[in-house]
């Protein structure tokens, strides 16, 4: 089947690190394509934590069998999966945990309606929040528009203390959802997004580096980048 060419940016430095923040500004969102515009991190142990805007996402109040409704989403995934989680600004039905098993990993899920606006930066952050001794950490996801100021945290995970710290190198990707499958490579709705340059525990690390590569075995050519001093735009569905 013919698919898109996914972009990734690899950022590289050399500490570990107890939290990270970045920002994402979708340029061009799609209008039927499912599209999802994601930064990857990882901690020692191995876990991955996984944070994303969706355009055109199937969002589930009630998975896995409930409705789906096609809207604009944010995620905040960890595998594992983690101990606990749950909702904190965002209720239900606007927001859910749940767990599921994606890409070979378990992992504990939760998506909300937002409603993010093209062509403005938003800064989306992991942190930790309070320690249980002997048990683990507490980590939440945040995203922050960066035009009004209003923070919002979707929620809250409890990791286990032997996963240890984040540690680089982390990903920001675009992948297409789809909801059909490709005739040609022309059939794929074309997106862009700018991201940011990630802070590690809030300062952009000295070392860092930027590496861009495309999904192996390629797809369409239909993938571009284009790279700033503190960003990299990652174009998908320009088919030549």
């Amino acid at each position: 089947m013919l698919g898109v060419t996914l972009p990734y940016t690899d950022w590289n430095w050399d500490a570990p690190f107890d939290s990270i923040e970045w920002t994402v500004r979708v340029e061009r969102e799609s209008l039927v394509d499912g599209y999802l515009w994601a930064h990857e991190v990882h901690f020692a142990g191995g876990a991955t934590v996984l944070m994303a805007l969706q355009s055109q996402g199937g969002y589930q109040a009630d998975p896995p069998t409930g409705p789906v409704e096609r809207t604009k989403i944010v995620q905040f995934w960890i595998s594992g999966p983690p101990l606990q989680a749950e909702l904190v600004d965002i209720p239900y039905p606007d927001a859910r945990t749940f767990q599921t098993a994606q890409a070979g990993s378990d992992w504990w899920t939760i998506n909300a309606r937002y409603d993010w606006t093209v062509c403005r930066a938003y800064r989306l952050k992991v942190l930790p929040e309070t320690t249980e001794p002997g048990v683990g950490v507490w980590y939440g996801g945040w995203i922050v528009d960066t035009e009004t100021g209003t923070e919002t945290q979707l929620g809250r995970m409890l990791v286990p203390e032997a996963w240890g710290r984040i540690t680089a190198p982390t990903s920001s990707w675009t992948n297409r959802i789809g909801w059909a499958p490709l005739g040609t490579c022309a059939d794929a709705e074309p997106v862009a997004a700018i991201f940011g340059v990630p802070l590690a525990d809030g300062v952009r690390p000295e070392s860092v580096t930027a590496t861009n590569r495309f999904s192996a075995p390629p797809a369409c050519p239909d993938t571009r980048f284009d790279d700033f001093p503190d960003a990299v735009r990652q174009e998908v569905g320009f088919a030549e």
